[in-house]
């Protein structure tokens, strides 16, 4: 399981290589847009592009990741107990009140113990763990 989330990590990494490879011709869309070699860059998407949102809510020493594509939203770590309400208040600014998965990297306090304080009245389809369900017994 190492060995194959070590893989995943590492071929995330390289997409942005593999994007930046090919350049889109004047009738193409443009995917991977740089504004640090090209600041001037149009950056409009296409009508009804379907885009990824990506939110870091404001939190210090601990993790919490929103994500949000195609009509489902995700969870990835919501930080300590003590700063899980910036992340529960950042997902009510989005008007979130469902999670189609709520994930959690590893057991350590700064990125599990948050998911204890989601709202009772959120809905979560799938909890995903990253360990095995006995690691911190």
């Amino acid at each position: 399981m190492k060995r194959l989330f070590a893989l995943l990590v590492c071929l995330l990494m390289l997409l942005p290589l593999c994007a930046l490879g090919e350049e889109a011709s004047a009738d193409e869309p443009r995917y991977v847009i740089d504004l640090t070699r090209d600041p001037d860059a149009d950056y409009a998407f296409e009508e009804g592009a379907e885009l990824l949102e990506v939110y870091f809510p404001e939190i210090y020493g601990a993790d919490a990741c929103i994500m949000r594509c195609g009509g489902e939203t995700m969870l990835i770590d919501a930080a300590t107990v003590g700063q899980a309400q910036v992340v529960m208040d950042a997902m009510a600014s989005l008007g979130i009140t469902h999670l189609d998965t709520a994930f959690n990297t590893h057991p350590h306090d700064d990125h599990i113990m948050g998911f204890q304080q989601l709202p009772e009245d959120m809905t979560v389809d799938r909890f995903v763990i990253a360990f095995p369900e006995d690691e911190n017994r």
